[in-house]
């Protein structure tokens, strides 16, 4: 009978540990409230567009882009100039590149906004030299000068105006 009781409280002793042990995991489990937060515990990413992780018993969380990532935006450079510019269609309006320019991936530092603005943009010098008449470029180059406007905005360059030889293929597809 001793060894009953014995047998019965050992039992016992056993069922309240794994209770108690379930139990204060359970409650100590991290509660996963973002995408963040789920993709840090290990749970699966999916391969989506913005990405998505889900979590074990089903719930999912998607990554919060900002807008310029997003936004149908596309910075693009002009191979002659360096400098960038923005296209692709906002909420109000739509700018077409021409096909020379070179797409640049966007950065948190240097991106477009929905307005067509380069955010950080680093300026390069032109490479072609300063001109102010289509008799200082080469052959199939004429000058002309950028105005702030943009990289679509120009004038023919002069001696107030000094601008930089263009290759007359690219200038007939702006103009």
């Amino acid at each position: 009978m001793l060894k009953n009781k014995t047998l019965l409280y050992g039992f016992s002793a056993v069922v309240i540990a794994i209770v108690g042990i379930s139990l204060f995991a359970y409650l100590n489990k991290p509660t996963i409230s973002s995408f963040e937060e789920c993709a840090a515990a290990g749970n699966p990413v999916l391969e989506s567009y913005p990405p998505r992780c889900k979590t074990a018993d089903g719930k999912t969380f998607t990554q919060s882009l900002p807008a310029w990532k997003t936004d149908g935006i596309t910075m693009m450079r002009i191979p002659e100039t360096g400098n960038l510019a923005c296209f692709g269609c906002g909420a109000t309006q739509c700018r077409d590149p021409i096909p020379t320019l070179e797409v640049v991936e966007e950065t948190e530092e240097q991106h477009c906004t929905v307005t067509f603005e380069v955010v950080g943009a680093k300026y390069e010098e032109p490479s072609a030299e300063t001109c102010t008449t289509d008799a200082n470029c080469a052959e199939g180059y004429s000058c002309w000068a950028q105005l702030p406007r943009g990289p679509s905005a120009g004038i023919r360059g002069s001696k107030e105006n000094p601008g930089t030889c263009y290759d007359n293929e690219i200038i007939s597809q702006i103009v």
